[in-house]
């Protein structure tokens, strides 16, 4: 005893098994390519962002490098603003030669 009784019925459900079969894997595919697409894209947003960040930190890098520079301009008018000023005390203090303080 068969399961198919007649062959054109048999026929019909191999083809729509196929075909059931063929739609499956085709939206498989298709669910995989949309993933693929959104992680894709989600990387390279990644890429991006990694991007400016490398930027904003090559500028803040300049930025400190400059701030330093000008940190040790003030520094070295600060050092001599303090001996013109030691200076200047010792002058004027009429005691100044014996206390150098």
């Amino acid at each position: 005893m068969s399961l198919c009784s007649s062959k054109t019925a048999c026929g019909w459900i191999q083809s729509l098994a196929q075909i059931a079969v063929a739609v499956v894997i085709v939206y498989a595919g298709w669910i995989v390519n949309k993933h693929m697409e959104e992680w894709t894209a989600a990387f390279k947003q990644g890429s991006e962002d990694l991007h400016k960040i490398q930027q904003s930190m090559h500028d803040i890098d300049r930025r400190m490098y400059s701030v330093e520079q000008q940190m040790i301009v003030v520094n070295n008018q600060l050092t001599q603003m303090n001996g013109n000023v030691g200076g200047m005390k010792r002058r004027m203090n009429p005691m100044g030669f014996f206390m150098p303080w």
